[in-house]
């Protein structure tokens, strides 16, 4: 793809569209900006850039703008189907995400990892099983730097795992992965994708230009991951419960068993430092991808054994009084928050709420009547949930997290577990999940 002299629209001013920015500006491109924030907004992100070879449209989205562009490449946070997204694709503009543009120049092989819950967990688990083993690894997408980072850097690697989101999927049309896999469906971003049937369309984009060279590792155990199967005749490699899965390999309380072409040999988990059954499906995956990599089994384990987890999944902040405090900021969805419950045995204080992604709550009920003795609610959604789930258990209602915080210090007794799983994104009061977490780490040790 030819850039220079190319009128070329970055939409966003995200991570990813800096990247971009500085890509198209190497490249020799005529560079415009649209971003929904204002300039002040801004300010320090302007400064470290060359405003005179940019043009720039703050505060708003507008098709005019749009209309000049030849190109045009959109930041993950930005809806596709905007109004002068719509008209500049009516008019045959091409329209594209950051990713997408980046795997066209990438030289190494793509190790990709997508699924509603445990993707970054698992791209980081794999990442480092690479680097154990003596490999290149880069580590990007949806997680760390933007994939336009590895191309930008000219650094030679042997492998690029990239972290996929379904907004990153919905703007890709060549990316190829050697070896993919897709971790779990549930009902996710409703608030961004109409239906759950059009979040699912995005995500089996993962695998829709890979061969039959290449290697695609589903959840045998997840009714949508197993119908990919079906539609495909790439290779295939499960994890699984099921004892009588006889391709990828088999979890066990203990450990893994590899079968069939996963190859032989075992994992154990007695080391193993994260906590949770879905944790060990995200081991699973990144296990068998790191197999398929060259990795040798003895190296994997290591890896394992010595990987912590990454903050605000499952982070276990402090005990006080008997009572342990746990950060989960990034159970973003009602799935995920269904995992990180199943997790625990002792009663459990809940902290949940923030902004509403309009999924369906249901799946929590059993588990709340099980397993969690008060739960309290704060944030956008909070109504919804106390309708959903108020009769069930005992619930209480705050406006702020600091203010659920505070309140868990009473409900809970010695021998309690307080979990923050909002099942929500953040951005009612957040800047994101990681401002969230930060803050609940603050409120948690700020408690005598």
């Amino acid at each position: 793809m030819e850039f220079k002299g190319k009128r070329c629209l970055v939409v966003g001013l995200g991570l990813s569209g800096i990247s971009t920015i500085k890509f198209l500006r190497r490249e020799r491109a005529k560079i415009s900006v649209s971003e929904s924030r204002t300039a002040d907004e801004l300010r320090e992100t302007i400064k470290n850039l060359n405003k005179s070879e940019i043009e720039f449209e703050f505060g708003g989205h507008t098709s005019g703008f749009f209309q000049k562009a030849e190109l045009i490449i959109i930041s993950p946070g930005i809806p596709y189907d905007i109004e002068p997204l719509l008209a500049a694709r009516k008019n045959r503009i091409p329209v594209i995400g950051e990713m997408e543009l980046a795997c066209q120049f990438l030289k190494c092989p793509i190790l990709a990892v997508t699924g509603t819950n445990g993707k970054s967990t698992t791209a980081s688990l794999l990442h480092q099983a690479l680097l154990a083993g003596g490999k290149k690894s880069f580590l990007g997408g949806n997680i760390g730097k933007p994939l336009i980072d590895l191309v930008l850097s000219g650094e030679k690697v042997d492998y690029a795992v990239v972290e996929v989101s379904s907004f990153q999927l919905e703007t890709t049309e060549a990316f190829h992965p050697q070896i993919a896999t897709c971790l779990n469906v549930t009902a996710d971003h409703l608030d961004r994708h109409p239906t759950f049937e059009e979040y699912l369309k995005f995500k089996k984009r993962i695998y829709l230009k890979m061969g039959k060279k290449d290697l695609l590792i589903l959840n045998g155990d997840d009714d949508y991951t197993r119908d990919f199967a079906k539609e495909t005749d790439i290779r295939r490699q499960f994890f699984s419960r099921n004892k009588s899965e006889k391709n990828g390999c088999i979890i066990t309380s203990a450990g893994l068993r590899f079968v069939g072409s996963g190859g032989s040999g075992e994992i154990s988990f007695s080391k193993m430092k994260l906590t949770g059954a879905h944790n060990q499906e995200n081991v699973a995956a990144a296990s068998l991808m790191a197999k398929a990599a060259g990795i040798p089994i003895n190296i994997i384990q290591k890896a394992i054994d010595e990987f912590r987890g990454l903050p605000h999944r499952m982070e276990f902040v402090r005990e006080l009084n008997g009572v342990r405090y746990y950060n989960d900021s990034k159970g973003t969805n009602v799935g995920s928050t269904v995992k990180s419950v199943e997790s625990f045995n002792e009663p459990l204080v809940l902290l949940a709420g923030g902004k509403d992604k309009g999924t369906d709550l249901s799946p929590l009920n059993s588990l709340l009547k099980q397993k969690v003795k008060a739960l309290i609610l704060f944030g956008e959604a909070k109504e919804r949930m106390r309708k959903a789930w108020g009769k069930l258990i005992k619930t209480i209602v705050v406006d702020t997290l600091e203010e659920g915080v505070k309140k868990s210090r009473t409900e809970a007794k010695e021998g309690d577990i307080v979990l923050f799983s909002p099942a929500c994104s953040s951005f009612d009061q957040f800047r994101d999940y990681k401002h969230r977490g930060e803050c609940f780490r603050r409120y948690v040790k700020e408690l005598s």
